[in-house]
Order: structure tokens, then sequence, then C-alpha cells
């Protein structure tokens, strides 16, 4: 996770100079009001393109709750195994994440507890790797059980992504998600289809995949949706609806089960490895 946007920093150093340059220039013409308020306009630009990794840095500093890093010891396995100096890291991007979005809860109680495990979700897949980020999450919501396409409950769906970036999760399946690493991770899951939205569309090609992965990834998905298909893929069998979703399940297979899918497609595993760097499980 992004705490420093570097790409935006520069936005914001090149857009204050040429601000305080066209006030230098408009002065010298004769031009004081204008210049005066493009110069003053400079500071107001450098702050606005920075606001995010201000505040992402203020949150940063900031320790989180012991009830949080509780939360984190008895859920996340991945949290569990890292280094004390990782785990600090750990709970920086997930006291980040909270502290910068939105929860709610439809017909349940959104709890510091739900909040975390959504929250730990999002940051295993950007841990370590400051150079990617999600876009701006329009809201998480927590809905008290499985939903259908129109969100009345005692569906199916554990949870989905809508296009403009509002995250929908089930309560009970993000629970069980933690609970047992059974290749099913609603969280995980989730948020991989955002970092594919990330990138334009949802079509399987994630935000930040080296552009020279991308003809061999999408080789590669080609065939697997076939086995899938077949029944001999190495994931499982909901990998094989479409390129969006064979990248999540690629991704819930990954974190979850590392060992067997390097077993099942050592091509498919060094591919994901390079994205994320080695899983911690």
């Amino acid at each position: 996770m992004k705490l420093w946007d570097r790409g935006a920093h520069l936005w914001a150093i090149a857009g204050g100079i040429l601000l305080a340059a066209l006030g230098a220039l408009l002065i010298a013409h004769q031009n004081a009001a204008i210049g005066v308020a493009a110069i003053a306009g400079a500071p107001i630009w450098y702050w606005a393109m920075m606001r995010r990794s201000f505040r992402r840095l203020r949150w940063s500093r900031e320790p989180i709750p012991d009830e949080w890093r509780e939360v984190l010891e008895k859920n996340v396995p991945s949290y569990r195994r890292l280094a004390p100096d990782r785990k600090a890291a750990f709970e920086r991007d997930v006291a980040v994440f909270v502290r910068e979005n939105s929860f709610r809860g439809i017909d349940v109680e959104v709890t510091d507890e739900l909040k975390v495990l959504a929250a730990a979700s999002a940051v295993m897949l950007l841990f370590g790797r400051t150079d990617r980020d999600y876009p701006k999450v329009g809201e998480i919501l927590f809905y008290p059980s499985a939903f259908d396409e129109e969100g009345r409950s005692s569906g199916r769906i554990a949870g989905l992504v809508h296009p403009h970036g509002t995250v929908v999760l089930s309560v009970p399946d993000l629970r069980r998600s933690f609970a047992s690493q059974d290749g099913f991770h609603v969280g995980l899951h989730e948020f991989a289809h955002l970092l594919d939205l990330a990138a334009g569309s949802c079509d399987g090609i994630p935000l930040g995949l080296d552009p020279r992965s991308i003809r061999p990834w999408c080789e590669l998905m080609r065939t697997e949706l076939e086995k899938i298909r077949r029944g001999r893929g190495a994931l499982r069998s909901y990998g094989g609806t479409n390129e969006a979703e064979f990248w999540a399940v690629a991704v819930e297979a990954y974190f979850e089960q590392p060992e067997a899918l390097r077993r099942g497609n050592a091509e498919l595993y060094s591919i994901l490895e390079e994205y994320f760097g080695r899983p911690t499980s």
C-alpha cells in the first residue's frame, strides 16, 4: 500500500512550479492581480494533490487499538506468521485502510472486528507493494448473510464489487474465510476484483501487472479456463466462469493454499508470485 504517492508528488511539484512561473510572468506583464492569484494557487495545488498522502502518513503514525491487534492475532494466520517489524507494517496498513474508508451494515452492526477483517483482506493483496494501491473504495457494505442479485438475504452470493467501487461482503462468509484455509476467501476474492477493475475493466488483467507478463497471463487464462470447465484445472470450478472470476479464484488459491497451487500449476503460481510476492502461508 502506498503511504506516500511519488507520482502524485511529482505532479504536485510540477504543477506548483508552473503556477508560480505563470504568476511571475503575469506580474512582469502588468497583470499583477492574476499573477498573485496564480502564485498563491501553487501551495493550494500542492496540498490538494498530496492531501491523501498527508492523511495516510498521519494515520500510519497512530498506534492501532489493542482490540484491533487481537482481531488480527486471532483471525489472520498470515499476520501471525510475520516477524515483529512486519507485523507493525501490516497493522499500519490496516489502520490506514480502516480510517480512510467508509463502512456500513445492512441489518447488521458494524463492529471493529468486521472493519479489521475487511481491511486485512484488502491489505494482504497490497502488503509490501508500495508501487500499487486500490482506487478510491466507494463503501464497504456488510450483509447479515449471503444475498441474491437484488440484495435480499438468503441468496447464494457471498460478496460482490460494484463498478463504482463499493465492496459488499456477507458477514458469515467473511468470518468463515478467516476460520479455515480451504481455498475460499470472500474478502480476498472481492478485493482481487477491485484490483482488476482498477486497471480499467474487469477482464482478469489486474492493475500493475508487468506488461511483459500480460500476454503469457492471457494465454494461461484461456488454457486454464478450458481445463476448469472440463474438470481438470488447478482451481475450483467457479474460476471457470470467465476471466474475471478466474483471476479472483486464483488469488484465493494463491493466498489460501499456495503449495497446492504450486503443485497443480507451477506457471500460474509463478506469475502470481511475481505479482504479489511470496505468500506468508
